[in-house]
């Protein structure tokens, strides 16, 4: 009995994934195609039908890209009309795909429909891939010469013109996102879709019917041929694996799916890097390769940016010269006799923004080994090269990338060797060590173009007598993340400073690069962590600076902070950085705020209220409160007080489009600061700083900074509902504990991801305070289990700030205990970091 193609295809498919997951060598996306077009050609009709349609293969199925749940794209084409019987010859040829779980697209389409619709790149590029099945091939190769005569060939600039933009826009979208330490396989950068665009392009121009014919044609050398077929091999493998994990077609590589695909793919912890790491910084560079050749193709053709009106066509040195938008060596034997043309052909690439040529890079490669050595690295003609690389404005063109993959920043700076492709596997970093580092560069590059929304940097940048000192320390910042971090500043600083000696420069230059990646975190640290508006906070950081430092640490400390994500740098964090900046900066112009100046501040805002009134008030406010509040916010705190009733009253104001102020003003009592911040918790409600004060009077004025809700057309009635649950919780009607207990959801974490919680207690920052700083992963109510237990353990809090350590979260509080002193003794300090380290946190 003849088994149906259904059961046969289903068989082999089972057959393909089975030696696939026992590590046998097999060609699973071909072979999967291959046995769709048996099912095809054993299910066809075999009537009359087949000479009145063509069926093609369109998508990834035509290219025959078939992974395991990729969808299976068909394109039935008719030659004027398309007839009643259509769809039933559709139902017949797919619906035993679907119910045998395969994803099926289709479009039925007349020759002239398939022409018309070309307009759109999605179909075009789909038709572009288009491979007979069955049926009328005479309707087939019909279709396909019209397509050549009417679509690729007089429309071949336009059409690839729209691929790139469609390359461009897909590539900001999904290289600007949080998505590089979960790389999208398919649309990311150097992912699959760039070497599909790759294979249309050179299809619309006439030079591809096979992917080999990249090589054949000139496109691609050998050799780069075979290291792209190495790295889709690869990507192809995980994503295939990924299918397989999901049950589902799937191309974003989740945090919860990378620890057991590395292990499937026999990755093993090594050099201090875990196995999940080691198989992240393989498929970064796997992928690295795909989106070297995509920007290298579009650079040869001149479809990566239009011509510059009046670009220079001549360079600086003999042996060098410019061709159509690339640089090349004008001999190859001249490399021998002068090898520090190696590094002046990147100093011309970023002096005219135009790449090196295919058969350049090539050549820079092969000398490598021969002609970077020691006496190339001291040679004082390359250093003085590379400082101008370094000094170049950000271009189009990122020269620094260019050296990275073809290998000579790693020859040039051997150390860099051991961050390349090094990845931090948190949940801040979106990019491999080398890659933030060259980013930093970038970014601390664009602060030289004068724009209004990086006017302030741009105004210290110009400032600036020695630019490249903090060019090179932004390059080298992380240099010392080669094995374990914890100390990573100070190893790189040192690394640093045996790079730069090396290299030439003198001590007094040296020390300035030495310090500023030695302090790289200081800034953002002080900032974020501690209260900026105590005076000795600023006073003490403002001893151990000079305002030339000062300024080239703000400026480090931006660059790195945005190279780094959004997660880890937002406009509450450059609020508070800037903030600090300058009253640093005015310590250092013109001196400590002396406790005469506190006392004339205090005194204005005394008269202010005064004229008003209200002096009886405000003999009942601390110091602290008169020192750091402004006469306005004092007014606003008065009236909540005298309308506050029985209960509370509070005051919700807009700072900025993505942070609020929540003014509390209630009778104080043992755990307000807890039972507000848990309220918040439950409703879903991020708190980024706190500042609690108490007045004479015992009455409660707790000012919250904290991320708006996240459904903004209904902030409104979430304030409503955020009061209303106040009030309940402070009369005792809701378990708060017991409510976020049932909401809590952690947040999913990759294996590996999770951190052991960690206390520190401070007694010498503040005067006043002791500081407990907390560091923990982060979940719903995190805020009120470690204020409540520090509420339990007898201390009062006064500030808190929320800031991040890489990917924890780490909760700072100033506090005192209930007879208003420090804590003193380091029993009783043993005995809070039980308590909190204690805690179900993790």
């Amino acid at each position: 009995m003849e088994i149906e193609p259904i059961i046969v295809l289903q068989q082999k498919r089972e057959e393909l994934n089975t030696a696939f997951l026992a590590g046998m060598p097999v060609d699973l996306l071909t072979q999967n195609a291959i046995a769709l077009d048996q099912y095809f050609f054993d299910q066809a009709p075999k009537n009359d039908i087949p000479n009145t349609c063509a069926i093609a293969a369109v998508g990834g199925y035509g290219r025959r890209e078939q992974a395991v749940h990729s969808d299976v794209d068909l394109l039935f084409i008719f030659k004027n009309k398309v007839p009643l019987y259509a769809e039933a010859l559709v139902r017949a040829m797919i619906y035993p795909l679907w119910d045998a779980g395969l994803k099926v697209g289709n479009a039925t389409r007349t020759i002239k429909e398939c022409l018309q619709l070309c307009h759109n790149i999605d179909v075009l590029t789909t038709q572009l891939d288009a491979r007979f099945l069955c049926g009328s091939h005479d309707l087939y190769t019909a279709f396909t010469k019209q397509f050549k005569k009417k679509i690729i060939q007089p429309k071949q600039a336009k059409n690839i013109r729209q691929l790139v933009q469609a390359c461009h826009t897909r590539r900001r979208h999904f290289g600007d996102s949080p998505y590089l330490l979960e790389p999208n396989l398919k649309e990311g950068l150097g992912g699959l879709r760039d070497y599909h665009a790759i294979l249309w392009i050179a299809k619309m121009r006439g030079h591809l019917q096979d992917p080999k014919d990249l090589e054949y044609s000139g496109s691609l050398s050998h050799d780069e041929y075979v290291c792209m077929q190495q790295a889709l091999e690869f990507i192809w493998k995980v994503r295939n694996h990924l299918h397989l994990l999901s049950a589902i077609k799937a191309d974003q590589l989740y945090f919860e799916k990378q620890e057991h695909l590395a292990e499937i793919l026999g990755f093993v912890a090594d050099k201090g890097q875990t196995r999940v790491e080691k198989f992240l910084a393989y498929l970064h560079q796997q992928m690295d390769v795909i989106n070297h050749q995509f920007l290298m193709f579009l650079y040869e053709l001149g479809y990566h940016k239009p011509e510059k009106k009046g670009r220079q066509t001549g360079t600086q040195y003999t042996g060098i010269t410019v061709k159509p938008a690339v640089l090349s060596f004008s001999d190859p034997r001249i490399i021998l006799e002068k090898p520090q043309l190696l590094m002046y052909i990147f100093e011309e690439a970023a002096r005219l923004d135009i790449p090196l040529s295919a058969e350049s890079r090539r050549l820079v490669s092969d000398f490598l080994n021969k002609s970077v050595d020691q006496s190339f690295r001291t040679n004082p003609e390359v250093v003085k090269s590379f400082e101008k690389i370094l000094l170049a404005p950000a271009a189009t063109f990122d020269v620094l990338h260019e050296m990275l993959i073809t290998g000579f920043l790693t020859r040039f700076i051997p150390e860099f060797k051991a961050i390349v492709n090094r990845i931090q596997y948190n949940q801040y970093h979106l990019y491999p060590v080398d890659k933030h580092s060259l980013h930093t560069v970038r970014i601390l590059k664009s602060f030289g173009r004068k724009h209004a929304s990086n006017f302030f940097e741009w105004e210290l940048y110009r400032q600036l007598p020695q630019k490249q000192l903090l060019l090179w320390a932004g390059l080298l910042h992380d240099i010392g993340k080669h094995g374990q971090t914890d100390a990573h500043s100070l190893q790189g600083a040192d690394m640093a400073e045996k790079i730069l000696a090396r290299m030439g420069y003198c001590s007094k230059d040296i020390g300035v690069v030495f310090f500023l990646i030695k302090e790289h975190l200081s800034l953002i640290i002080t900032a974020t962590r501690r209260d900026i508006d105590d005076e000795q906070t600023v006073i003490l950081f403002a001893r151990s600076i000079t305002l030339d430092r000062l300024k080239m640490l703000y400026l480090l400390t931006i660059a790195d902070s945005r190279a780094t994500g959004p997660k880890a740098f937002n406009d509450w964090t450059m609020t508070l950085l800037k903030e600090f900046f300058l009253k640093v900066v005015n310590i250092l112009e013109y001196g400590g705020l002396a406790a005469q100046g506190t006392i004339e501040i205090i005194e204005v805002k005394r008269k202010f209220l005064l004229s008003l009134g209200q002096a009886e008030l405000f003999d009942l406010m601390p110091p602290r409160y008169k020192l750091n509040l402004d006469e306005h916010d004092m007014l606003k705190h008065i009236e909540l007080y005298e309308n506050m009733g029985t209960s509370f009253n509070w005051l919700v104001e807009n700072l900025t489009d993505d942070t609020r102020q929540i003014t509390i003003c209630a009778h104080d009592f043992p755990g307000l600061f807890a039972k507000i911040a848990g309220t918040l918790a439950l409703n879903g409600i991020s708190i980024l700083d706190v500042h609690a004060y108490t007045w004479k009077n015992h009455i409660a004025l707790d000012i919250f900074k904290v991320r708006p809700p996240v459904d903004r057309v209904f902030e409104e009635e979430k304030w409503v509902k955020i009061k209303q649950d106040l009030k309940t919780v402070f009369k005792g009607n809701l378990d708060l504990e017991k409510a976020i207990q049932a909401k809590r959801v952690l947040q999913m974490q990759a294996p590996g991801l999770q951190n052991k919680t960690k206390v520190q207690i401070d007694n010498k920052t503040s005067s006043f305070f002791t500081l407990v700083e907390v560091f923990a992963d982060d979940f719903t109510g995190l805020l009120y289990t470690i204020t409540d237990t520090l509420f339990k353990c007898g201390l009062n809090i006064h500030i808190a700030k929320i800031a991040t350590k890489i990917d924890q979260v780490v909760d700072v509080f100033y506090v005192r205990n209930l007879d208003g002193q420090k804590i003193h003794g380091q029993a009783e300090s043993d005995i809070i970091k039980k308590v909190l380290t204690a805690l179900d946190i993790n």
